[in-house]
């Protein structure tokens, strides 16, 4: 069969295995975290003899106590966000769950260990290279003769792996760098594997993942790229090739053909089962079933039946089983809900083959009561906006779920997305997707940035207005920014049916920005939202204020260009310089060479409060019209200070050690 007939070859279809048998649960004392561990053996050889991997058994409810660990986890779920160590670019924070209900944690633990035992699959998707390189390296450091520097820089280097999933940055796709002490372990590497040492130390080989759609960039993408997707499959082999999985499958050329090896542990034919073979990472998702078989247990009725359609779906790998599971998650409710599958495609060229990811989630009752309060009091809030503002049915009837994460892997752990949006398919298949809004990491970033800036950024008024307001204001902040962008200003007969993007170029996202920004802002000082938010005073108003001005200083601070190109810190340097020249706000930069005067923010909070006001209305009123020549104009507000009142800023943000990304030390996945 060749491989433009249009159908596929299954790895070990002709074979039948049995279904993977979870063991006795343990009547020993629990362990309720996974130790992180890094040289785990992943299945890398052929479906037919994919190699076993020994995973920790769940600890059974009947002997999980308090007494046992769950004290332990409730100690963990309400520690600070703080930044526990710098990886790279990632700040690692400690990721706390408000109101963490003690007689979930069984529940919650069983889920874990099934999301730690798919661990080992996004590594290998991620590189057929990590296993072996790992643990090589992992040999080389425990030898005495190893400088200390080496093993120092090895073991940085390993933890960069840990949180990328892989040897390839997470989020950008580069392979990771390896620090200039690690060169040391380059001989006695070469002498175990040459290839190894050469995909390590030379960046050239292989140099990326993933090269996001470029099929149509000519050569071939996929001969140079590093994943773990495809084998030996050219983009001309592919063409007239249909897959019969597409999502959960890695595409391999063997013997002139192309060859699904389907993601699945098989089954045994029974009555009106059909039988399914055994697949590549049969091992491991058995691993993963035998957690969630452990967790329906004692999980909630749609949570368990979300958890058995998973388990078919990953024995069978075929459609239909994936459709019933993501249908079955669309169904889960509070307080505890879970994802498990094959879903992020963003490492795949041809955007099809999704990568392993495992979430654990607990309900975020605080903030899904915010936002039923907010559509409470949706009339008297739009009331105050300058347009006739409307939202859709649809839109009141789509809030998204906030929830908490407690564990996770892959595509959802260690590093976290703000918000997740399944099924992927769901427009294809005309059915309502649903959002997960990660309450808690939103809310651990702003902590972590409030603390980073607060040492050198704030006054004794901010040290004492932040931690008061805090949670309240990452609260608002989520909730109205849904709002808002469910809150569009309609086109004047100016624009005539023309389209805003069109007519607005290049400033069309920074407006948005600018936009949103000051709907959040201007609503919050309403009376209807103490309704909602009813901690948030004047003095809340005067942290928030200072808070916006505070960030777009470290924006400032970090541009290094002689222009502001984000779109995002255009629109609040306009908004911060707007204010300034009407006198709301001052802000006084230190002198250089000056490392501990705070910077001196100083906000008059009703001036501020009117400013905001003036600006959504001309914002509102350029979206209208499209007014691209009074766009032009306003922006003009987004420039930088002189060279002489920048340098000192730029020192002090050096000096802080700002992080471009996060990544996350769940409660039940520890980093």
């Amino acid at each position: 069969m060749n491989a433009t007939s249009g159908s596929a070859t299954l790895a070990g279809e002709s074979g039948r295995v049995a279904e993977p048998t979870p063991a006795p649960l343990s009547g020993t004392k629990p362990t309720l975290h996974v130790p992180p561990t890094l040289n785990v053996p992943l299945a890398t050889a052929a479906p037919e003899t994919v190699i076993a991997v020994a995973h920790p058994l769940p600890p059974s409810p009947a002997v999980l106590s308090v007494g046992d660990g769950v004290a332990a986890v409730l100690e963990r779920s309400r520690r600070p966000a703080t930044v526990l160590r710098t990886i790279d670019r990632y700040a690692v924070l400690s990721l706390p769950v408000r109101e963490l209900d003690a007689t979930r944690v069984p529940l919650l633990t069983y889920l874990a260990h099934a999301a730690e035992a798919g661990r080992p699959i996004a590594w290998d998707q991620s590189s057929a290279r990590v296993r072996a390189l790992v643990a090589a390296v992992e040999a080389l450091i425990t030898a005495t003769d190893v400088p200390p520097d080496a093993r120092a820089a090895a073991l940085e280097w390993l933890s960069a792996v840990r949180l990328s999933n892989g040897p390839y940055d997470a989020r950008a796709g580069d392979k990771l760098v390896v620090p200039e002490a690690m060169t040391a372990l380059r001989a006695p590497l070469t002498a175990r594997d040459p290839e190894l040492a050469r995909f390590l130390f030379e960046p050239d080989v292989l140099p990326r993942r993933s090269a996001g759609s470029s099929l149509d960039k000519g050569g071939d993408v996929f001969s140079s790229l590093g994943g773990n997707l495809y084998v030996g499959v050219t983009a001309e082999a592919l063409l007239g090739f249909e897959e019969r999985f597409p999502r959960n499958s890695r595409l391999v050329a063997r013997d002139g053909r192309l060859v699904e090896e389907v993601y699945r542990t098989g089954r045994l034919a029974a009555a009106d089962v059909r039988p399914s073979p055994r697949g590549l990472y049969a091992e491991e998702l058995g691993a993963v079933s035998q957690g969630l078989r452990a967790a329906r247990v004692v999980a909630p009725p749609a949570l368990s039946a979300y958890l058995d359609a998973t388990i078919a779906a990953f024995e069978t790998g075929d459609a239909a089983s994936l459709a019933a599971a993501d249908d079955a998650w669309l169904a889960q409710a509070p307080p505890v809900a879970a994802s498990f599958g094959f879903v992020e495609t963003d490492w795949d060229p041809r955007a099809r083959k999704g990568r392993f990811q495992a979430l654990v989630v607990v309900d975020d009752t605080v903030l899904r009561t915010r936002f039923e309060k907010t559509l409470e009091a949706l009339p008297s809030l739009i009331s105050a906006l300058p347009w006739t503002a409307t939202m859709a049915p649809e839109d009141r009837a789509s809030l998204p779920w906030p929830v908490q994460a407690v564990a996770g892997t892959g595509a959802t752990g260690p590093i976290l997305p703000a918000e997740i949006t399944l099924p992927n398919d769901a427009e294809e298949r005309g059915i309502a997707a649903r959002t997960w809004l990660l309450g808690n990491v939103v809310r651990a970033v702003d902590a972590a940035m409030d603390e980073l800036t607060l040492r050198t950024f704030a006054s004794a008024e901010d040290l004492a207005l932040v931690p008061r307001y805090r949670e309240a204001l990452s609260d608002a902040w989520v909730v109205l920014d849904w709002l808002v962008a469910r809150l569009p200003v309609p086109r004047g007969p100016e624009l005539a049916g023309r389209d805003p993007a069109v007519v607005l170029k290049e400033l069309t996202t920074p407006l948005d920005f600018l936009k949103r920004t000051l709907v959040i802002l201007h609503l919050l000082a309403q009376p209807a939202a103490r309704s909602v938010f009813p901690e948030l005073d004047d003095d809340a108003l005067r942290a928030l204020y200072r808070r916006v001005v505070r960030h777009e200083t470290i924006l400032l601070g970090r541009t290094a260009s002689l222009r502001i190109e984000d779109d995002h810190h255009k629109a609040l340097r306009t908004l911060v310089a707007f204010l300034a020249d009407r006198g709301a706000l001052r802000v006084d930069l230190p002198a250089a060479g000056d490392t501990t005067t705070p910077i001196q923010y100083r906000v008059d909070v009703a001036a501020t409060r009117d400013g905001i006001a003036e600006l959504l209305k001309e914002v509102a009123r350029i979206l209208a019209a499209g007014d691209y020549t009074a766009a032009t104009t306003l922006f003009e507000h987004a420039v930088l200070p002189d060279a002489e009142a920048m340098a000192p800023l730029r020192e002090r943000v050096r000096a802080l050690g700002t992080h471009d990304a996060y990544a996350f030390d769940m409660v039940l996945s520890p980093f």
